[in-house]
């Protein structure tokens, strides 16, 4: 009788287990998966040599950090002034610099993105 109900909840305890295992590693695959894809799409813009961001010109103002990221990075496509604390999209494009803006000045480093 002890025997009977041990290996049913043995079966069911170890197809648990391997479920889970198998759940795991193919959660663990994607997220590697993904992860290189993402470092590989960010890592493009310096395989090039391209300049990503710009910490001198925090203070400035927006025309002039808009002049310097033009003349530094003419492949940028947009250059945008936003309110700093401000919600933003989360894509990621090497054609567009984000510049946070403070009191009509630049309150971090603008970056690519």
């Amino acid at each position: 009788v002890g025997t009977t109900l041990v290996s049913p909840v043995v079966l069911m305890l170890s197809r648990t287990f391997v479920c889970c295992l198998v759940l795991c590693t193919l959660v663990w695959q994607t997220q590697s998966a993904t992860s290189d894809i993402t470092r590989d799409f960010i890592m493009e813009g310096q395989a090039h040599g391209d300049k990503r961001s710009w910490p001198e010109l925090v203070g400035n103002s927006f025309e002039e950090a808009k002049q310097v990221i033009s003349a530094e990075a003419p492949d940028v496509q947009k250059i945008i002034s936003v309110p700093e604390g401000s919600f933003v999209t989360m894509d990621y494009s090497l054609q567009r610099v984000r510049v946070f803006m403070k009191d009509d000045k630049v309150a971090g480093a603008p970056m690519r993105g």
